[in-house]
């Protein structure tokens, strides 16, 4: 899957900042193109994963954590890069008023450099994995909830036969949700980012 930035904006739909022309904020020009910019419709279309980075910035952001995950394989043998699919926030424990969030759905991945972009002059990159072999719902955050918070995290099924599917997500968020309405201060986004875990 292709990471995709936001196109650069031209000179004439720059913004003054402190007395100068600047580009403007990349959220702020996707909404014009208009790029959707609602994580919770963050899907790949058409091999295609919308960032919501201007191009020189996407890549910049790819080639750290290029070097981070690269230093992890290389002095500790960890698989750190994550696609994480889905979040769950929920209290710090019974009775608190402070709440985390956590990935809920984490796959692998491989963050791999591509040719040079011609639209903008800048490195590409692509994020791989074999999805059916290694996704799984995340162990810590199964056992936190279960130790802290006496809350069972349903388990992720799909068809093993093939790759899960956009409706076996569909299907678990929904489980999940109705698993945790009615309780005070949980809640699930379904979001995708790009995660380093270790």
């Amino acid at each position: 899957v292709l990471l995709e930035p936001v196109p650069e904006p031209k000179k004439e739909d720059w913004v003054e900042k402190n007395g100068r022309q600047q580009r403007p904020e990349a959220v702020a020009h996707a909404k014009t193109i208009p790029i959707n910019t609602v994580y919770t419709s963050a899907t790949p279309n058409h091999g295609v994963l919308q960032t919501l980075y201007f191009p020189d910035t996407l890549s910049t952001v790819c080639r750290k954590f290029v070097s981070k995950i690269k230093s992890a394989s290389e002095e500790k043998g960890l698989r750190i890069a994550f696609l994480s699919v889905g979040f769950l926030e929920y209290p710090e424990r019974i009775g608190a008023d402070k709440t985390l969030q956590s990935p809920l759905l984490n796959i692998p991945i491989d963050l791999i450099k591509k040719g040079i972009d011609k639209r903008y002059r800048t490195q590409s990159f692509e994020i791989s994995s074999d999805v059916s072999d290694y996704l799984s719902v995340n162990e810590s955050l199964r056992i936190k909830l279960r130790e802290d918070l006496a809350f069972e995290l349903p388990p992720f099924a799909f068809d093993e036969e093939s790759e899960p599917s956009g409706k076996d997500f569909i299907d678990y968020f929904e489980k999940l949700e109705e698993l945790i309405s009615g309780k005070l201060k949980w809640r699930l986004k379904r979001e995708v980012a790009i995660t380093l875990l270790s």
